[in-house]
């Protein structure tokens, strides 16, 4: 009874360490150090696979420490470019090494014969699962002394459907991984960036892109907490909305201009009354856009996109920050007719009609986020 009690035991450790391996660092490090033990195996190795091909994903996690002739870089090369055994094999049953290779033909014997064996790791036992998406992956154990019995069998057979159940929550995990990645480069090339404040103006929340803005020129943190713009007139507005927030008036969305030069907005807007938050219930949302390049690489960007001279990308430059053609002229240091001859060659350039179609390509379209 002990030993059977010890032995579900054992078993519910092991499971416990696979299903959480796709949040350890390395992955799976601690399921490889246990089934390991388990199996009484001198080497453990998870290997996964995604896509096809020199494009296949393949990641080779293995116990500490393995043999140098079955190292990640061996197996991993192995497993992206051959579509031999290792893919035919029933997703769920186990196998030996041996039997494995001698059924697989010449071609792929050899790399038993000749990698596998010399690496002091003859004998072992294999399991495959795969997942609807494409994905599939690969247990092993291994040792040098002599064969694995029944136990280690039944072992992997046990962990097959836990396994298939990994893989498929390893699969959702890269996949958001990569929509996160995906979503952060688009946050970070719009440069935008959101606080939440109380009914003080203190800061209660923040994200990565808010707490770099911290550390420019256009906004601060008081002593106290309060969010500062470096702005008299902004902190103004701010501090209006704040105090109607605080009376529970209805506050409207307002956008509050916070400086010039790098260009930066900023939109005001109320919390939801639903969200829930630790602390002091925040009473404004802030959502900070704005260009985080200089004056000078902005206009070299736009030279390079549309091929324009150094007076029409800086005109582009001004008349998409909402400056006339007038202004836009006295900021240059020309004529009001010279900027509007300006004005035509850029919009021929940039294929566009007019100053509001100017604007819209570049603050409006996926132009901004060059």
């Amino acid at each position: 009874m002990a030993t059977a009690q010890r032995a579900a035991a054992d078993t519910a450790d092991l499971l416990l360490t696979l299903h959480q391996g796709a949040f350890d660092e390395p992955l799976w490090s601690s399921f490889l150090a246990t089934l390991r033990a388990q199996a009484r195996a001198e080497y453990a190795g998870l290997i996964i696979r995604c896509g096809e091909g020199a494009m296949a994903d393949v990641t080779v996690l293995q116990s500490d420490p393995f043999p140098p002739e079955l190292g990640p870089a061996v197996v991993k090369s192995f497993y992206r470019r051959n579509r031999g055994p290792y893919h035919q094999m029933i997703s769920g049953r186990v196998y030996s090494t041996q039997a494995l290779y001698q059924v697989a033909g010449v071609d792929l014997a050899h790399f038993y014969e000749d990698i596998v064996a010399p690496a002091g790791m003859p004998y072992g036992r294999l399991l495959r699962v795969e997942e609807p998406s494409g994905g599939e992956a690969w247990c092993a154990v291994a040792r040098g002394c002599e064969d694995f019995g029944t136990d280690a069998d039944l072992l992997l057979s046990e962990l097959a459907p836990h396994l298939q159940v990994a893989l498929r929550t390893f699969m959702l995990v890269q996949r958001e991984r990569i929509r996160a990645g995906v979503s952060a480069d688009v946050v970070q090339r719009l440069n935008l960036a959101w606080f939440t404040l109380d009914g003080a103006g203190r800061v209660v929340g923040m994200d990565g892109q808010g707490e770099q803005l911290l550390t420019s020129s256009t906004l601060k943190l008081a002593p106290d907490g309060r969010l500062l713009t470096r702005r008299a007139t902004a902190d103004r507005r701010l501090a209006e909305l704040l105090r109607a927030a605080r009376r529970g008036e209805p506050v409207n969305a307002c956008l509050i201009h916070l400086s010039e030069e790098p260009w930066r907005d900023m939109l005001v807007a109320p919390v939801t009354p639903e969200a829930s938050f630790s602390g002091e219930r925040p009473v404004l949302a802030l959502y900070v856009a704005g260009d985080h390049r200089s004056e000078t690489e902005r206009c070299e960007q736009l030279k390079s996109l549309f091929k324009l001279s150094s007076n029409e990308a800086r005109l582009a430059l001004a008349l998409s920050r909402g400056r006339t053609i007038a202004q836009s002229a006295e900021d240059l240091g020309i004529c009001e007719g010279s900027a509007r001859t300006y004005s035509k060659r850029l919009y021929a350039k940039a294929g566009v009609h007019g100053k509001a179609d100017l604007v819209r390509l570049i603050v409006g379209s996926v132009i901004a986020l060059a």
